[in-house]
């Protein structure tokens, strides 16, 4: 059971303003009494009250995430979920809170504005980033910290971020369809324009180049990542005289409509169609022990406890410079990948 600041002050025999203090980091609490008061709150599972410390230090003890209010939601994404639920508890180990709220696509600058006006959040955290995205701008203009889960274009400094290597996720995963002998691999992308979409689909380029294979740019596919998405396509590839020997999947739920459009077509995996996804460490879709299918693993959940950690040390640290991480994949194999079937159509 969690303690009150009052409490813990008294448990140490000090005032609620030096223990309040010492947990927000101000320079005037010697180091000795900071780390004896943070060994004594995580002890007693002391958890700081956000309202409580927005009246101390004049901030809104929140940081915003903003979702579209039209079309496909990032809410009801498993990726934005696991995410969002990496970055909440860091968020609360720290006293903050998440204000989630909703926007017209367009409009996002608008909503930005107002959150600052209404002393909503103390920073924004951007999904699905573009190469020229205008909702960076719109927050650089209002001096509101943001960060980035993803990049900019081919930006890296000047603003948070944490990055999966997206190019070389799938050149790792293009790279070990094409040793296993595939020329014929669909490669069914993420949403066109995102900046994710855009480095994986050069990486998956630069590797079949590498390799002399020429893509079939008909199977080379862009929209929103759901299983009736994978399903759709390897469906009606697979009914070609022509098929592919291989998919390549932005996501898991992709690859699972996949798997079944292979089923449905009298078809088996790996001995006639190989599948290789990306993001499968998702909390809702586990790919399994050992693996069902091989991918390259996205830690998205750490990813939002680093971002996280970023924005709100620049929360509190405000002329400390923005910094970015990039994380690197890593490939599993799994039980859907093997050798491209010799009597594959050509």
């Amino acid at each position: 059971m969690s303690i009150s600041l009052k409490q813990l002050s008294l448990l140490l025999g000090l005032s609620q303003t030096t223990v309040s203090r010492a947990l927000n980091g101000y320079p005037e609490v010697s180091e000795a009494t900071r780390n004896r008061v943070i060994e004594a709150a995580q002890r007693h599972a002391y958890m700081p009250n956000p309202r409580a410390r927005s009246l101390a230090t004049g901030r809104a003890m929140a940081v915003g995430h903003v979702l579209p209010i039209s079309g496909h939601s990032d809410m009801v994404n498993p990726i934005f979920a696991d995410f969002l639920a990496g970055a909440g508890a860091v968020y609360t180990r720290r006293g903050y809170g998440v204000h989630l709220s909703f926007a017209e696509p367009g409009h996002e600058a608008e909503h930005y504005r107002w959150l600052t006006r209404q002393r909503m959040v103390d920073a924004v955290v951007l999904h699905s980033p573009r190469e020229d995205d205008e909702r960076a701008r719109a927050l650089a203009e209002l001096d509101l910290v943001y960060g980035v889960h993803g990049l900019l274009g081919s930006r890296r400094d000047g603003y948070n971020y944490v990055e999966m290597d997206n190019r070389a996720a799938l050149e790792q995963a293009t790279r070990h369809l094409a040793k296993l002998g595939h020329a014929r691999i669909a490669f069914l992308n993420g949403p066109a324009g995102l900046n994710f979409a855009r480095l994986r689909e050069a990486g998956f380029l630069s590797v079949m180049e590498e390799h002399g294979l020429v893509p079939n740019r008909l199977w080379m596919l862009n929209d929103e990542m759901t299983e009736e998405y994978g399903y759709r396509a390897a469906r009606r590839l697979c009914a070609q005289p022509a098929r592919p020997t291989a998919f390549l999947t932005g996501s898991m739920l992709v690859a699972i409509g996949v798997h079944r459009a292979v089923l449905e077509a009298g078809l088996s995996v790996p001995a006639d169609v190989s599948i290789v996804t990306h993001d499968d460490v998702l909390s809702f879709v586990p790919n399994g022990l050992p693996p069902r299918l091989t991918a390259t693993r996205s830690p998205v959940r750490e990813a939002g406890q680093l971002l996280a950690d970023i924005v709100i040390d620049q929360i509190e640290n405000p002329d400390r410079p923005p910094r970015g991480l990039v994380l690197q994949p890593e490939l599993v194999i799994g039980a859907s990948t093997g050798p491209a079937a010799a009597e594959a159509p050509a």
